[in-house]
């Protein structure tokens, strides 16, 4: 589950015409994801709760705490990546049509490791996941 609610995530920004997305779960070091803006999905927490049942279809509803980090060009000045991330990403999660996001906390911090900004923001992600029954 949470690797399809990343997928879902980063094919809707993908889609949308964000280049340089890329999932928690990608090994691929900062430095090889290019030099321009690049944004990094993972998920922080996820609660499923009770299965829906009907018929050869499964709903499990969830919530989950979605992180963003959104990293700046190295010359990057905060002002430009705020910029970026609420003209480019937040539309498009704020638009999406599977998964109801409510933004929350969003900071700015310098990664001393990679020598960038990284704007980090938290999403609340609410929706439910379909899966087929098997019929075995």
């Amino acid at each position: 589950m949470l690797k399809d609610i990343i997928d879902e995530i980063t094919e809707e920004l993908t889609a949308a015409g964000v280049t340089g997305v890329y999932s928690a779960f990608d090994a691929k070091a900062a430095e090889r994801k290019g030099f321009g803006f690049f944004t990094v999905v993972g998920i922080d927490s996820l609660n499923a709760f009770k299965p829906v049942y009907a018929g050869d279809v499964i709903y499990i509803p969830f919530r989950a705490e979605v992180g963003l980090d959104i990293t700046a060009p190295e010359d990057g000045a905060a002002d430009k990546l705020y910029s970026y991330f609420d003209r480019e990403i937040l539309p498009v999660i704020c638009g999406s049509s599977g998964t109801a996001f409510r933004p929350g906390d969003i900071t700015i911090k310098h990664d001393s490791s990679i020598n960038r900004l990284v704007l980090k923001v938290k999403l609340t992600a609410e929706g439910a996941q379909k899966k087929w029954r098997s019929s075995t």
